[in-house]
């Protein structure tokens, strides 16, 4: 998972995770179910809690804090990831949340080893062309940028849902906030 990207699935968690449970296990309650727009694995961008990340995944395996930069005049950077490398799992607390004794989560991303599919079939490793036949079926694209693709739930919506495509493969998926 990189800390420098900005992008992935919204995300629901199952919140059954013992916090004992090593970050490499997934809880008994959690799951690899996602749906787009929706959740990840029960987790809800813009509604979860680190908390309840925390329950369902345990610790994180890396913790990372973006770099702070300026470009243009405007300070980007700050945010923190919570890292879940063998779970396939990132999620990303914004620098104006993570001050919070318990910060709502802004995005989650997954990528392989993360083995959940989608109601309508998505999954990370599948052909990109028909995860493209699926994207462009049930979503509406936004925008097509230098290795990702973003799309919306409804014309004219939020695009709240990125794709990263290589060597013909889906290779990650983020969701955002609603």
């Amino acid at each position: 998972m990189r800390a420098g990207l900005g992008c992935l699935f919204t995300a629901v968690l199952s919140l059954g995770y013992v916090a004992s449970t090593p970050a490499a296990q997934p809880g008994p309650g959690a799951t690899q179910a996602f749906e787009p727009f929706k959740h990840i694995g029960g987790v809800v961008p813009g509604v979860t809690r680190r908390s309840a990340v925390l329950t369902a995944f345990g610790k994180p395996e890396k913790t990372e804090v973006t770099e702070k930069r300026k470009l243009a005049g405007k300070e980007f950077g700050g945010d923190t990831w919570l890292e879940y490398g063998s779970q396939g799992v990132s999620v990303l607390i914004t620098k104006e949340n993570s001050g919070q004794a318990d910060p709502v989560i802004d995005s989650i991303m997954v990528e392989a080893p993360y083995g959940g599919r989608s109601p309508n079939g998505l999954s990370i490793g599948m052909p990109w062309k028909k995860a493209l036949e699926i994207l462009k079926r049930d979503y509406h694209l936004d925008s097509d940028l230098d290795g990702s693709m973003n799309f919306a739930e409804k014309p004219g919506g939020k695009p709240d849902l990125q794709v990263w495509f290589e060597n013909d493969k889906l290779t990650r998926v983020k969701l955002f906030p609603r």
